[in-house]
């Protein structure tokens, strides 16, 4: 198999290629380079975050241009290219695909450099209109791939740590999520009219006996040994097709699906902490007034629905109403507020009133005649201004906590 990999996409008038280069023959690495791979990226990555702030600028003023001339024009080109391809060799060192550090290095012992070609071309006005719209769903794979890969990348890491060199096919199949992340960099920043879903698993898929590895180089033959001092500069082609073993294109596949679980996963966790987490202070206190105001809501319609009866049967139904709301008003209350670490004693009084209330209506469910309704309203409105005091006290104590 060819330890070099690029896209074979050939550029229309309407549409670039964008080539990737890559080995994809996973070559002997420092065991304390990989240990330490991922605090050696950390300036990298630091410098990527200001050069991308950068870079969105560039890209806005790209996107307009294109929008009136259906073309980015050269110079802006070559910059966002310069992005793109430093964020190429900061993904390939992450991901163990080669130790060369980003932008720096040029020592053959460390690898090839990763090699970025894309062809400029007109754009259609109307793709560059809705264009971040249109990279939704490309974004979208493209985060459920990568949730898979980074799976693999530790992996790799152990792997590394113990022998010098990761497994081949999860080498391929990071390879496989660097070129896609990358062509996804280019359709989303202008460079590029062609989504980044062709030859998503490998242009070519071959069975490693089928992969025809040629003899070593003098070069190759000091990687193999160790000797990288020795190692010949390998180079790489961004045109040359991508063949991958097909258990590398299977794991690339996987990858996607273990991200598309790991994100079912991590959406039902959040959603079950949310739901079970505890309410801040404010909105506890609002909750409280929340629940009186409902009450008192409930209290206002059984009094008026009352003064207006003139069978027993109305005013029974009107407070078998009543009595049902506050019910289930004061479990969803408790079920919101009690885990809230709620000044004990007023929590308490407040629940406690609420219950009070509660059986005040389902009292007057019971009555046998209108004017018996009439005549417990008064201990109920009394009730009622208790439960005003207790709520205002708690709701208050929550905001001063």
């Amino acid at each position: 198999m060819s330890d070099v990999a690029g896209p074979i996409d050939t550029p229309t008038e309407t549409e670039a290629r964008v080539g990737v280069g890559l080995s994809l023959t996973p070559r002997r690495q420092s065991r304390l380079s990989i240990f330490f791979r991922f605090i050696i990226a950390i300036p990298f990555m630091f410098f990527l975050a200001i050069f991308q702030f950068f870079i969105y600028f560039v890209v806005v003023a790209a996107w307009f241009i294109a929008l009136f001339t259906g073309r980015v024009p050269e110079g802006l080109q070559k910059l966002i290219t310069l992005f793109v391809q430093y964020s190429l060799e900061l993904m390939a060192y992450t991901l163990l695909l080669t130790s060369r550090l980003p932008g720096l290095e040029n020592r053959p012992a460390r690898g090839p450099r990763p090699v970025l070609d894309i062809d400029q071309t007109d754009l259609n006005r109307m793709a560059v209109l809705f264009r971040y719209f249109l990279a939704i769903p490309a974004a979208i794979l493209g985060s459920l791939f990568a949730m898979g890969t980074y799976f693999y990348v530790v992996v790799m890491w152990f792997a590394g740590v113990f022998t010098g060199r990761t497994p081949e096919s999860l080498h391929q199949a990071a390879a496989l999520y660097a070129r896609y992340q990358t062509r996804y960099y280019a359709y989303f920043l202008l460079l590029s009219p062609t989504q980044p879903f062709s030859g998503m698993f490998g242009d070519v898929i071959v069975e490693p006996e089928a992969a025809g590895l040629a003899p070593a180089t003098d070069g190759e033959a000091a990687v193999e040994s160790g000797d990288v001092d020795n190692a010949a500069e390998e180079t790489l082609d961004a045109s040359s097709p991508w063949r991958v073993q097909t258990f590398a294109s299977t794991l690339a596949k996987v990858a996607v699906g273990i991200g598309a679980v790991a994100w079912v996963i991590s959406v039902a966790l959040i959603a079950v902490l949310i739901a079970n987490a505890p309410l801040n202070k404010i909105q506890a206190s609002v909750n409280v007034e929340a629940s009186y105001l409902e009450v008192a809501s409930n209290y206002q319609s059984y009094t008026t629905t009352l003064a207006v009866c003139t069978f027993t049967n109305c005013a029974v139904n009107a407070a078998n109403k009543a009595d049902q709301n506050v019910t289930a008003i004061i479990a969803n209350f408790q079920k919101d507020v009690s885990r809230t670490g709620a000044p004990q004693p007023l929590y308490d009084n407040y629940v406690s009133q609420l219950n009070i209330v509660q059986e005040d209506f389902a009292q007057a469910a019971g009555v046998t005649s209108v004017e018996a309704a009439r005549q417990g309203q008064a201990a109920l409105t009394s009730d009622m201004q208790t439960l005003q005091s207790d709520a205002v006290a708690l709701s208050n104590a929550f905001l001063t906590a």
